[in-house]
């Protein structure tokens, strides 16, 4: 009976020592380990009182600010490896929840466990502010409110090349958007549902599987938008293979199917869309590095390769590579490494390597106004997300005005992929629109009718034909 109480003394005496440590330690900004910013304590208002999220951020605070965190995320880190079925060659197969059913790691606003979306990790930059729209008319052509969300980002330093005429927008404060639901079909992964992943060669790859349906899905929404676009309008078609389609061992290639003869189906099915053959380019180029072993992501240098496919479709000549200044992001963990965990990924981060343009631009993001960015943002080097510094990350529009004076203008409507590959299209067109779909808020087809737009660019990795999410978007904005 005596031990019983020592036991019950003793427990208490742990949990309440454990306790007052916690309470006298400094709260901690990011954790070097998990590679991603920590919940800090909620500020008090009614209103996130009575909606049910002071209490919840409060528990997320406790969680991210427990003391000996990382010791703890690490013993869990080696039992999730554990749940892999490795081979005898050293590679591991993880299945995390079902096949194609993430999008993007970063096309929206975070997603907490509660399905809700909330605001995008903070990092060190000033406080955010909001443009006015720019009095100027040519800056603003009747784009008043394209998106339906602000943005959580401020101008950082960059050392892209900026058209010297650029005006400065106004600068108001902003408030920070409460949570509010999302539909699951419009939510990102951010590292939670990529599905089933190969980790082999010190890589992690995300395996596809295939869906003739949602390939026809896919196909009859691109003829639809043909159709309802002006005749003299080009529409392109860029499907880019993940790193899943150049595995070198056929047992492991076995279990992803082909995203090559998914890629084909769709371009069979086109009607007036033009398909761009990027596939071909990039095993070509399958021995170089152009796709990250931790993120599932092509590196810029695979974006080039799909940009010189696309030169040709388009009709233009490909600006060579050795034109371009080249910059070095070390040690990148990304949505791989955020998914697994994988102590393999972690020994092996990857190099991002910027290709900085020489033609002089101006970026607007454009949210209730413009917010002035930069084609290649180096801020994001220094963050989590590294691949944020191609064209700082997806947005719901951004427009692109560089010094070419040749009247050429396109949309690109596309996920993450396309970021990487925006950058190179500056030498060829006075104008660039950007859609993300996923964020989106107006009818797209007036937006190409209020610019003039003469070409139409769909470039996405070819897992959106695995469902039929993302062609639902795009059937969305057409019908705004």
């Amino acid at each position: 009976m005596k031990s019983k109480y020592i036991n019950i003394i003793l427990f208490f005496i742990c949990i309440t020592g454990i306790g007052l440590v916690n309470l006298f330690t400094e709260d901690r900004l990011i954790s070097e380990y998990e590679n991603r910013a920590l919940e800090q304590f909620p500020e008090f208002s009614v209103q996130v009182l009575f909606s049910g999220d002071y209490f919840k951020k409060i528990d997320l605070y406790f969680s991210d600010q427990f003391l000996w965190r990382d010791s703890f995320v690490r013993i869990s880190s080696g039992v999730k490896e554990l749940k892999g079925l490795p081979g005898s060659d050293g590679a591991t197969i993880i299945v995390q929840g079902g096949f194609n059913d993430a999008e993007e790691h970063d096309s929206l606003p975070d997603i907490n466990e509660w399905g809700e979306k909330v605001a995008p990790e903070p990092d060190s930059r000033p406080e955010e502010v909001i443009p006015e729209p720019s009095a100027e008319p040519e800056l603003t052509p009747d784009l008043e409110a394209y998106g339906n969300e602000k943005p959580e980002i401020t101008p950082g330093p960059t050392n892209d090349p900026v058209m010297e005429s650029t005006p400065e927008p106004a600068e108001k404060p902003t408030e920070k958007p409460e949570p509010t639901p999302i539909p699951a079909s419009e939510k990102d992964d951010n590292g939670r549902r990529i599905g089933r992943i190969l980790i082999y060669n010190n890589s992690a790859m995300q395996l596809f599987k295939a869906n003739s349906d949602a390939e026809a899905h896919y196909a009859n929404t691109l003829n639809s938008f043909k159709e309802r676009a002006a005749d003299q309008i080009k529409v392109y078609s860029l499907l880019a293979p993940t790193s899943a389609e150049f595995i070198d061992n056929d047992k492991y290639k076995s279990l992803t199917d082909s995203q090559k003869d998914a890629i084909t189906r769709v371009n069979d099915k086109l009607n007036g869309v033009i398909p761009v053959d990027a596939y071909t380019k990039l095993k070509e180029h399958k021995g170089e590095y152009i796709y990250f072993r931790t993120d599932h992501h092509w590196t810029a240098l695979g974006a080039y390769y799909a940009y010189t496919a696309f030169a040709d479709s388009a009709g233009f000549d490909a600006v060579s590579l050795d034109r371009y200044e080249t910059e070095n992001i070390e040690n990148y963990l990304g949505s791989m490494y955020d998914m697994t965990s994988s102590s393999t990924l972690r020994k092996n981060p990857d190099t991002i390597t910027v290709y900085k343009p020489f033609v002089k631009s101006e970026y607007n993001v454009w949210y209730e106004g413009p917010v002035k960015l930069k084609v290649i943002d180096m801020y994001h080097a220094t963050q989590k997300n590294k691949y944020r510094v191609f064209i700082s990350g997806d947005r719901p529009l951004g427009i692109i005005k560089t010094e070419v004076s040749n009247g050429k203008k396109i949309l690109i409507i596309k996920d993450s992929y396309g970021n990487a590959m925006v950058p190179f299209l500056l030498p060829h067109y006075e104008e660039i629109y950007v859609v993300d779909p996923r964020q989106y808020g107006k009818n797209i087809f007036n937006l190409i009718q209020d610019n003039e737009i003469q070409e139409v660019l769909f470039l996405n990795y070819a897992l959106i034909v695995g469902d039929n999410s993302f062609a639902d978007l795009i059937i969305k904005v057409m019908n705004q």
